[in-house]
């Protein structure tokens, strides 16, 4: 009898969970893909009319200051527009690049990639666009300085690589229907390629990390996890519940961590100030693992790209709390206090 009673308890468990999961994890697929398509689908077309070379070419003069060749102005632009894969292929095929180069460029792109899509998810979960975009590319243009100035003339050992050719691309023509038809057709097939590529890496990962989460939860191992990671995040501001969608989020990427973030707050679980010091982090520092592998791999020097990163990631968030939204709060407990006390003369 009560290994009847413990068996179905366990079945009502497992039954709990998965519902909640498939649940939310709809709801979150759902609001990244209203995101996604049709922002894959701007940049696809946008790389297709080929004028990627025109924005690329007022800021060459600026590499000096990372300490950077002009033609990485490509790969940070590309950066920005898409992934920072991009930006690691362009960059294989600069002759002489060196350690120093690279890890300049990898911190950079790993800060601000996929600029427009990244900052359009951190729109729907409260953080506006404006403000996200700009402080990812003051920050990326800050680091970038202070990493060529603190590397100085250490690791200067080229990188040998071998060149890779760029795919190509139909030219946009209008001289007949069929040569239109060709790059109309290839653009779109590209199109729903990055989307189904987009979906493919996303749902998965979505729906991995709810059931973690929504096993955690109904397990109560969450509560433990997070006393412990707590002790690291509780200086920055936030609230306990916002610990996980922060390490998701460094740990994962904007995407994801963004996803979490929205099921938390939907969930009254974070406040809007825990939003906005979660997601000033994961700006700066997010998917510190699978990323940095990729630019490790092509001859970036880790401690730089990933521990110093963090690092300066987490003591810019301590500052922003410290001196801008402590004072911010401060002064909105000013102007309550007083508007009590006119309140109390009015009374009298």
């Amino acid at each position: 009898m009560k290994q009847n009673n413990f068996f179905k308890k366990i079945c009502l468990f497992i039954y709990d969970v998965l519902k909640k999961t498939i649940k939310k994890s709809i709801k979150t697929i759902w609001f990244m893909m209203k995101i996604i398509i049709p922002i894959n689908f701007l940049l696809t077309l946008f790389i297709y009319l080929d004028i990627l070379k025109y924005i690329v070419m007022p800021f060459v003069p600026l590499m000096n200051l990372f300490g950077l060749p002009g033609e990485a102005a490509l790969a940070i632009v590309s950066a920005n527009l898409l992934t920072p894969f991009g930006a690691l292929t362009i960059a294989q095929s600069i002759p002489n690049f060196t350690v120093k180069q690279i890890t300049v460029l990898g911190i950079m792109a790993l800060i601000s990639h996929a600029l427009i899509a990244e900052c359009a998810v951190l729109k729907g979960i409260g953080v506006p666009f404006k403000k996200s975009v700009t402080i990812r590319i003051v920050a990326m243009i800050l680091f970038g300085i202070a990493f060529n100035l603190i590397i100085g003339n250490h690791m200067n050992e080229v990188i040998t690589s071998d060149t890779i050719d760029s795919n190509s691309i139909a030219v946009l023509s209008f001289d007949s229907f069929s040569v239109f038809y060709t790059w109309f057709k290839e653009m779109f097939m590209a199109f729903l390629l990055k989307v189904w590529n987009s979906f493919k890496s996303i749902a998965p990962m979505i729906l991995y990390i709810t059931l973690a989460i929504e096993f955690f939860k109904a397990s109560k191992l969450l509560d433990k996890i997070n006393n412990i990671l707590y002790i690291f995040t509780k200086p920055l501001g936030i609230s306990k519940s916002s610990t996980i969608p922060l390490f998701i989020g460094m740990l994962f990427g904007i995407t994801y961590g963004a996803s979490v973030i929205f099921q938390s707050y939907e969930n009254n679980e974070m406040s809007k100030r825990d939003v906005l010091i979660v997601s000033l982090f994961i700006c700066l520092s997010h998917s510190v693992i699978e990323d940095t592998i990729y630019f490790v791999s092509a001859g970036a020097n880790i401690w730089f790209l990933l521990v110093i990163r963090i690092a300066v990631t987490y003591l810019v968030t301590f500052l922003y709390y410290q001196i801008i939204i402590k004072r911010k709060e401060r002064k909105i407990l000013n102007i309550n206090s007083s508007l009590e006390i006119e309140k109390v003369d009015l009374i009298d």
